[in-house]
């Protein structure tokens, strides 16, 4: 309710994420979802390994997945495994996801595969490390993160900009392929 209010006050400077307790009763969290897209919250941001590590394929995510599908809600989680990220990437092709943190190996092979995948790169790598994603997915496939309320916003954006890679590929990691899924979802202020 907090969130609401101030996104109310500020609808052009900030996108707001809505947060659900997947151990909670699979009627609440669905309740929850549809009280949010009802005051216009269209991203969901998930942290199930934090909650108890519910299974990021449990039901009442699965649950909370056919309703972004239906309502073309984007979808940040922290984590997946790759069983799951891969079952819930093929049987919601519609809805975009997004890896809270891209850390190569197996995130590569998913983002290398499912059109509806994306990255957020916030993380610490040896040098080179956003390079070879890139290499390996194509820029387009990666999103700027920074986790800036626990660290330096410097942290998340050197590695791009300081990236061996052309400008227009820069360009869509720090903002365009958001926008875009941003857009997408209907959650893209003016």
């Amino acid at each position: 309710d907090f969130l609401l209010a101030v996104w109310q006050r500020l609808p052009q400077r900030l996108i707001p994420f809505m947060g659900i307790n997947p151990n909670d009763s699979q009627v609440n969290v669905l309740a929850e979802l549809e009280r949010m897209y009802a005051a216009g919250v269209r991203c969901i941001k998930l942290i199930n390994a934090y909650q108890d590590n519910y299974p990021g394929d449990g039901p009442n995510l699965m649950a909370l997945y056919a309703y972004a599908a239906a309502h073309r809600m984007l979808i940040l989680n922290h984590s997946w495994s790759e069983a799951e990220i891969r079952s819930i990437a093929a049987q919601f092709p519609e809805t975009d996801f997004i890896f809270g943190h891209y850390g190569g190996g197996f995130q590569d092979r998913i983002l290398a595969t499912f059109p509806n995948v994306y990255a957020n790169i916030w993380s610490y790598g040896p040098m080179g490390w956003l390079e070879r994603g890139f290499a390996r997915v194509g820029a387009a496939r990666f999103l700027l993160g920074s986790d800036g309320f626990l660290n330096c916003l410097s942290v998340g954006i050197g590695p791009v900009v300081f990236a061996e890679m052309p400008d227009a590929d820069k360009r869509l990691v720090l903002g365009l392929t958001m926008a875009r899924l941003l857009e997408k979802a209907d959650a893209l202020p003016d």
